[in-house]
């Protein structure tokens, strides 16, 4: 059986029919469910209380928001470079750094 025959079966039997995770490589875990909706959505559903991601502390995010800020700062030196604003630019550079 194709892919294409078990999708026009699973539409054909009815708006609550499982589906398996392996078809669509969704990443689902055990406690997961795969459900095809009456307007023939596939949706992801969790049990409830259940959250899909988990939380991420601040101190794995403040890195990653500094180093970003750096580049927005980098790349607006490189803009008032270009626009002739020299001191603009070696001040958003000195930010960057």
């Amino acid at each position: 059986m194709t892919r294409r025959q078990f999708l026009h079966g699973v539409a054909a039997a009815g708006a609550a029919t499982m589906l398996p995770a392996r078809i669509f490589s969704l990443p689902a875990a055990p406690s997961m469910e795969i459900v095809r909706t009456a307007t023939d959505r596939v949706e992801l559903r969790l049990p409830s209380g259940q959250r899909r991601f988990r939380m991420v502390p601040v101190r794995y995010l403040l890195p990653n928001m500094i180093t970003l800020l750096a580049l927005c700062s980098g790349v607006t030196a490189i803009r008032f470079a270009f626009e002739g604003r020299y001191e603009l630019a070696v001040a958003s550079v000195m930010l960057a750094v």
